[in-house]
């Protein structure tokens, strides 16, 4: 053993190549988490879901399927260290995660906080928060030179053709409107939620409200929507006289949770408000 380590000094001495450490294995659930990592040549993305549907995982990943019902074959077959979901969606699942034979870690991503906080736990399990923190560090310094110059009125609603969702501040998104100075509406919205912080919304409450700025997501096509959207307004009522002040966003950026794209996010919801209103949100 003692001439092995005098070989070993011996060749550091020399300048020689030490064989290189295998990467920690990842599988993720979430693709911003995918993303973020794969900022990260320490890591290695295993197995992973697409950002959105027939999209792509990550060069040389094994496709997982759905994110809600993963393939848990291929799972097991990629061999990962850690696996990552969402603690809120995939909370029920977490003992089928863990058959693979991974560390489960389940992050928290219903605010802009939590999100970067969640990167830094995962990458702190798989030895690289060092690296983290300082990309998390640059949106973290991004997000207050864009907030609003005034406090803007905003209705966010989820859309499918035939059915919209108010999107409150218990998601990320509402949490981005908020800490970039943007008033949601409607205020405190309570009911029906097919989805956390997803609140189905009727046509009485829509009366109710003025936003300066409508904000249309869609997993779907912004295409599709934009004319479920002008159907509906067709028929007159509240829908009619939100109709002018409707954007749909880009759903590559904003259908799933962008993690350290967050600062880019932010910057395209200033933009469009610049653009329905004139420059009255600028970035200091």
């Amino acid at each position: 053993m003692k001439r092995i380590w005098i070989l070993i000094a011996t060749l550091i001495a020399a300048g020689a190549p030490l064989a290189a450490q295998p990467s920690t294995r990842v599988a993720t659930l979430l693709p911003y988490v995918a993303e973020a990592l794969g900022r990260i040549p320490e890591v290695t993305i295993v197995a992973a879901v697409a950002a959105e549907l027939g999209g792509e995982v990550p060069e040389g990943a094994v496709d997982l399927g759905s994110p809600h019902a993963p393939n848990y074959e291929a799972l097991a077959a990629s061999r990962p260290d850690v696996v990552v979901g969402d603690r809120r969606f995939h909370g029920a699942i977490e003992e089928k995660l863990a058959r693979s034979g991974a560390r489960v870690i389940l992050v928290e991503a219903a605010s802009v906080d939590a999100t970067l906080d969640g990167l830094i736990a995962v990458a702190a399990a798989v030895g690289v928060e060092a690296q983290m923190q300082r990309l998390v560090s640059e949106v973290r310094e991004a997000l207050p030179r864009l907030h609003l110059d005034r406090a803007a009125s905003v209705l966010p609603l989820f859309g499918a053709p035939g059915s919209f969702m108010a999107i409150t501040e218990r998601t990320w998104l509402g949490d981005l409107l908020a800490e970039l100075g943007f008033e949601i509406l409607p205020p405190d919205l309570t009911g029906r939620e097919s989805y956390p912080g997803y609140v189905e919304v009727s046509e009485e409450v829509l009366a109710l409200v003025r936003p300066e700025l409508v904000l249309l997501v869609t997993h779907g096509s912004p295409h599709a929507v934009a004319e479920s959207f002008g159907r509906e307004s067709s028929k007159g009522g509240p829908w009619a006289r939100l109709a002018e002040r409707v954007r749909v966003l880009d759903p590559a950026l904003f259908a799933r949770n962008p993690g350290l794209e967050m600062g880019r996010a932010a910057e395209e919801l200033v933009r469009l408000l610049d653009e329905a209103q004139g420059p009255i949100a600028q970035a200091r």
